[in-house]
């Protein structure tokens, strides 16, 4: 490509706007985490729903260019396009005030879906637009490969604006911020292009500037008041896991994490609930780790011990560190009080430090990053750093007069799950009920625990004779063991297949009257052979109608969106991997993004130079590639405790899907051509939407719906009998 100034126009236009299309959907479903609930679900469904009429988009600009001297209007499209970026991005904002829900109400997943869709309508349709509008746009200008020109800019843009939003949020700045700086270098680069007057595009270049700083100093300040409000807002802050608040409502002081609390402060009953049971089962607790929040009231318990002698905490999200320390007790001494801000199963597979007792005091396992501190592969690393009495607290929602089945099965796989690493483990009843674990004898037994107490001398105001006469009742322990045991669950929760978060998501549906748990649980109980046969009956299906129907374009159309669902789920499944074995490092996370777009860029470029005349056997051969890296997904998963360098050859793997997507887009676009006789534009159109459409479906399925239940070994296995189906149909093809 030469360089000139119509190329260096049209190129940084189509980054821009990629730039603009990636920060925007990563505002909208951060924002979707924030206002609902932040786990897996919550976000496929956002990101379904943004890349569904992005989809939709792209077809209706294809539509739009069939009509006789239709000529898109580019500037036009970029201001509706940020515009309804901003004002979607603040009805998601003050969605629970405008849809009458409770600050800290659970929300079901169906007014979550009804919601997003409306929402994410008008943004992500527009989004749409651009492609099939671009490539039109930058044919005109250039007259040659515009279909890689646009594709390539608008990824490397997008590959681009994905570390750099994750760059500014761990910078400290919020999503709000963020998403008016790519609006305002978007717009300007517009302004550039578009506006023959320069004065003109000066006064609005200094416009935008002067809302963005109106917006961070006036606006959002209130829109944070108004949100909380009757609450105090004291702070708020955003880490790269969550919207941090701290609030104050009379005496209470309370942090939210998103939309739930996750702290009160000055509630001695729930300190002295956490600590003192595991504490009190040790003859002489010296060391303490903490994984998760440590606070002052959890210290003030724990060093009512006189044998204690040292407190770790171990803690992800260092923001939410900050705050904690700052709204805690400033009298008290933290001389023996140790802070790490690590991901605890990284940092323990290397500590050399023993403990006598561990409390996980991590969220509970709703998503896939909360999942691994509750699998058999990190209890073992907890052993490791035990002390020979050593001893594991883990703590989850109880009741003392009802557990659902469900509720029951998830314990259970709980208790079953540390009884494959701890010779001894034992449940305390109440409303929240613990699981102590370890290789020692741990009790609930309540003159065991009294005498304890007088023996230790510690002076508690809760956790004390009358109220653990009560709390350790027989009538309670055996109502909760009766609950646990009554559905004989044998599973056992593992990284490749998260029992736990399929349990927690089905409580979370049930608490809320969704209709997700049913089809859950039926899945569970047919296991993935017959739906896996319905799947391949259904595809069959619709190559069998494709082949009748006799249009190559039906063949190209559906083999896009294979390749779509296909390289979505399995960077999804990649994506977990990385975070089973790195954690939840939003910038590592950040990294699969970057390199899969820069791997789709570096392949449209290798097509438009190395391929030669489009051909249906080139898609064979991407095809089996793509196979080939399914099989080497599988690999990783069976061997991956004995795999050194994990995170770099999944790295690698990733890159090689963005390279097989990057080539595999423009050669069905121009076979998309050849067979349909359109034009360039409208045929990139139409595969992009497939793709897009594609890319939805593997979200919605295989986050939603098959690696909760199924695991991500079944997850990928699946992919390959679909790519098999889809390469031999196609061979059949080729040979007609």
């Amino acid at each position: 490509m030469k360089i000139n100034r119509s190329n260096i126009v049209s190129t940084s236009l189509i980054t821009a706007v990629g730039f603009t299309a990636i920060t925007g959907q990563l505002s909208l479903v951060r924002l979707t985490a924030q206002s609902f609930y932040g786990n897996e679900l919550t976000m496929c469904i956002a990101l379904g729903h943004w890349l569904m009429w992005t989809g939709i988009g792209s077809l209706l600009g294809s539509r739009l260019l069939k009509k006789r001297n239709f000529q898109p209007d580019i500037f036009r499209l970029s201001i509706f396009y940020c515009i309804s970026l901003l004002l979607s991005s603040v009805l998601l904002f003050f969605i629970r005030k405008i849809s009458g829900i409770g600050l800290s109400e659970m929300v079901g997943l169906g007014r979550i879906f009804f919601w997003t869709i409306l929402i994410f309508f008008i943004p992500s349709t527009l989004n749409g637009l651009f492609f099939p509008f671009l490539v039109h746009w930058t044919q005109q200008r250039t007259s040659s490969a515009a279909v890689h020109r646009v594709y390539i800019g608008e990824v490397l843009g997008s590959a681009i604006g994905g570390i750099v939003f994750i760059l500014l949020i761990q910078a400290g700045l919020n999503t709000f911020y963020v998403l008016n700086i790519s609006i305002g270098i978007l717009m300007t680069i517009c302004l550039v292009i578009f506006l023959e007057s320069r004065l003109k595009a000066f006064v609005v270049f200094i416009l935008i500037g002067l809302f963005n700083i109106v917006f961070a100093t006036i606006l959002f300040p209130k829109f944070i008041s108004m949100k909380w409000f009757p609450y105090q807002v004291n702070s708020f802050s955003e880490s790269p896991h969550l919207a941090i608040t701290e609030l104050e409502y009379g005496e209470s002081r309370v942090i939210f994490g998103d939309s739930e609390p996750i702290w009160t402060y000055d509630v001695e009953e729930n300190a002295e609930d956490l600590v003192h049971f595991a504490m009190l089962n040790h003859p002489q607790p010296a060391s303490v780790l903490i994984i998760g929040i440590g606070n002052s009231d959890i210290y003030t318990q724990l060093k009512k011990y006189p044998t204690l002698k040292s407190i770790t905490v171990i803690q992800t999200d260092e923001i939410l560190q900050k705050i904690i320390d700052s709204s805690g007790d400033t009298a008290l001494s933290y001389d023996n009080i140790q802070i790490i801000i690590a991901d605890p199963m990284q940092s323990l597979k290397y500590c050399r430090e023993k403990y006598d007792v561990v409390f996980l005091n991590t969220p509970l396992p709703v998503n896939a990053m909360w999942n691994r501190f509750y699998t058999i592969e990190f209890f073992r690393i907890l052993k490791n750093v035990l002390k020979q009495s050593g001893i594991v607290s883990l703590s989850f929602p109880g009741s003392e007069t009802y557990l659902s089945p469900n509720h029951g099965g998830f314990l259970k796989t709980m208790e079953n799950t540390a009884s494959k690493v701890f010779r001894s483990v034992c449940w305390i009843p109440g409303e929240t009920v613990h699981l102590l674990a370890s290789d020692s004898l741990v009790q609930n037994d309540y003159n065991f625990i009294n005498e304890r107490i007088k023996a230790t001398q510690i002076k508690t105001n809760y956790v004390r004779d009358y109220y653990l006469k009560d709390r350790l009742s027989e009538q309670k322990i055996r109502f909760l063991s009766a609950s646990i045991n009554a559905g004989y669950e044998k599973r056992v929760n593992r990284l490749l297949k998260p029992v736990g978060y399929f349990y927690n998501t089905i409580l979370w549906d049930q608490s809320t009257d969704g209709w997700l748990k049913s089809i859950y649980l039926r899945l569970d109980k047919i296991g993935p052979l017959f739906p896996g046969i319905a799947a391949i009956v259904l595809v069959s299906g619709l190559l069998i109608g494709i082949r009748i129907r006799r249009k190559a374009s039906y063949l190209l159309k559906f083999n896009m969106a294979v390749i779509g669902f296909c390289v979505m789920s399995l960077e999804t499944v990649l994506s977990i991997l990385l975070q089973s074995y790195v954690g939840g490092l939003y910038l590592k996370i950040a990294l699969i993004t970057l390199l899969f777009m820069f791997g789709a860029g570096a392949g449209a470029i290798v097509h438009r130079r190395y391929f030669g005349g489009p051909q249906l056997r080139q898609f064979i051969f991407l095809a089996f590639v793509l196979i080939a890296i399914c099989m080497a997904t599988i690999f990783l998963m069976s061997n991956f405790s004995r795999v050194g360098f994990v995170a770099p050859l999944i790295f690698g793997l990733v890159l090689c899907c963005g390279v097989i997507s990057g080539i595999n887009f423009p050669l069905l676009s121009m076979l998309m051509k050849k067979f349909s006789d359109s034009t360039s534009a409208r045929s990139a159109g139409n595969i992009y939407a497939w793709d897009i459409i594609g890319s939805c479906f593997g979200v919605y399925f295989t986050s939603g719906l098959i690696i909760p239940v199924f695991g991500l070994l079944t997850a990928v296995i699946g992919l390959v009998v679909l790519l098999v189906i889809t390469a031999l149909n196609s061979i059949m093809h080729d040979c007609r």
